[in-house]
């Protein structure tokens, strides 16, 4: 149980909840991220938000690497969930 807590207090940390912050922000003027016709790989997914992230400037480098980190903390479901919650997936 202590083991639980820690990860959970981990996960909360400053800069975690300052990146959900600015997903607020980011898809009031998200452009859709087309996932329908890519590849249901893990990474192919977390490729094309990237690349989605680059051409439309939603979040900085750190944070991609915070929602990339988040993404990957969990399993296939995690994964998804993640993404719908920082883009506005399609």
């Amino acid at each position: 149980m202590v083991v639980k807590e820690k990860v959970i207090k981990e996960r909360n940390n400053m800069h975690f909840n300052n990146t959900k912050s600015n997903a607020v922000k980011a898809h009031l003027k998200s452009p859709s991220l087309k996932l329908v016709g890519t590849d249901g790989n893990a990474y192919s997914l977390m490729g094309a938000a990237t690349s989605h992230n680059r051409k439309h400037r939603l979040y900085s480098a750190e944070d991609m690497k915070t929602i990339m980190d988040e993404c990957t903390s969990g399993d296939y479901d995690h994964l998804l969930a993640t993404l719908m919650y920082f883009f506005n997936v399609k």
